[in-house]
């Protein structure tokens, strides 16, 4: 069975966390008052393959983390919390992943409180490398995050 590695990036509060244990949920999730502080790690079968889902912390300081994380991996997936602006913070996090030189998928996250941010994800990617895919949803929905999963093994599967 292939062992793929996908590192999912993202800012804090993105709803990383919140994909993932619905995905897999016993993963492991290091949190210190609510937030995620070291990553989050799971494993999924899915058709014949084996996906290793590790989950980066969002905030600042917390870079070299991201960069140990992104070490080896096949695919990576950005999840973007629809209601905030794509700042600084999000550039910065999409630097890095795509340092990694590897397909990355966009996930769209729709909090339930959230409104959609009014720039067009096109617009808000512009200065960054094509995504495979860009995927609207839920992290809370497991039909959502069934999709992105098949997303996943669809890049790395060829």
């Amino acid at each position: 069975m292939p062992k793929v590695k996908v590192v999912v990036f993202g800012k804090g509060e993105a709803g990383k966390s919140t994909l993932i244990k619905q995905l897999i949920p016993n993963a492991m999730n290091i949190e210190h008052e609510g937030r995620t502080i070291a990553l989050d790690h799971g494993t999924i079968s899915y058709q014949g393959w084996d996906f290793h889902i590790f989950g980066t912390p969002g905030q600042a300081h917390f870079t070299p983390v991201r960069e140990v994380l992104a070490q080896g991996i096949h695919v990576a997936v950005f999840v973007n919390d629809s209601s905030r602006y794509f700042d600084d913070e999000d550039k910065k996090i999409m630097q890095e992943m795509n340092a990694a030189g590897v397909p990355y998928l966009f996930f769209i996250n729709h909090k339930p409180e959230g409104k959609k941010e009014r720039r067009s994800t096109e617009r808000l990617l512009e200065d960054f490398p094509k995504p495979v895919k860009i995927i609207e949803g839920s992290a809370a929905s497991d039909e959502d995050v069934k999709t992105l999963l098949a997303a996943v093994k669809e890049v790395v599967s060829g």
